[in-house]
């Protein structure tokens, strides 16, 4: 099985066909695990919406694209604490985000959802921009879909 910080190097290598990936924290004092990797924004979404109880840090890699064929890599940190997620699990949240930052090194912006609404491609879309130099992309390639920066 491939290490939670080899899966994350994947979602960013050119030719990989994953571009996200998911860990989770299982206590307090060990070591986030491997939840899953996938491709596309609506199956990354439904991986947290199937995680009531959870509490997940997910990567995903949207592409900043300006239409001269050279899209930028800006990586969204969604940090996940579900809903019915019991009070002792949330604790080990704020810990794990210490180890969280040494595997997920380099992303761009991030997101505190507890259910899928705060999941929004068009909000995903505007962490980024929140984040994005003078210089603005035309879109954000998300996979499965794309989000044009005119209309957010």
């Amino acid at each position: 099985a491939m290490s939670t910080q080899e899966n994350y190097n994947k979602i960013q290598d050119e030719k990989s066909n994953i571009n996200w990936t998911i860990v989770r924290v299982v206590e307090i004092g060990k070591d986030v695990e491997q939840f899953s990797t996938g491709s596309g924004w609506a199956s990354f979404v439904a991986e947290f919406a199937k995680s009531e109880t959870e509490i997940l840090f997910g990567a995903f890699n949207a592409k900043a694209d300006d239409g001269l064929g050279q899209p930028r890599s800006k990586i969204i940190l969604v940090n996940w604490i579900g809903g019915r997620c019991p009070p002792k699990k949330r604790a080990a949240s704020n810990m794990a985000r210490q180890e969280i930052g040494t595997i997920f090194n380099n992303t761009c912006c991030s997101i505190d959802a507890n259910d899928v609404d705060g999941l929004d491609i068009k909000d995903a879309s505007k962490a980024i921009l929140s984040k994005t130099a003078a210089h603005k992309p035309v879109f954000y390639e998300f996979g499965d879909q794309q989000v044009q920066v005119a209309d957010l």
